[in-house]
């Protein structure tokens, strides 16, 4: 298991690429998937700019409180 000193320089390193993140949301317990560019991180929050079917962007927060992480796929660095 990851301590969270290492898991932000991990996150940090990934700040403008698109990753796909594994999390179990402590509230429902469903294991749930969001994919997006990453934009931000905090010790509260991870920021993540969604894309709709439309190709309209969302902003999504991740209470990282609220949430188990499992899994941080880095799909690459966004596209300009």
């Amino acid at each position: 298991m990851l301590g969270d000193d290492k898991l932000n320089k991990i996150l940090e390193s990934l700040v403008g690429h698109k990753i796909c993140i594994t999390h179990l949301d402590n509230q429902g317990g469903m294991l749930r998937e969001t994919s997006g560019v990453l934009v931000e991180i905090d010790k509260e929050l991870i920021v993540i700019e969604i894309y709709d079917n439309y190709g309209h962007k969302n902003i999504y927060h991740l209470n990282r409180k609220a949430c188990q992480l499992y899994s941080i796929t880095d799909e690459g660095k966004k596209k300009k």
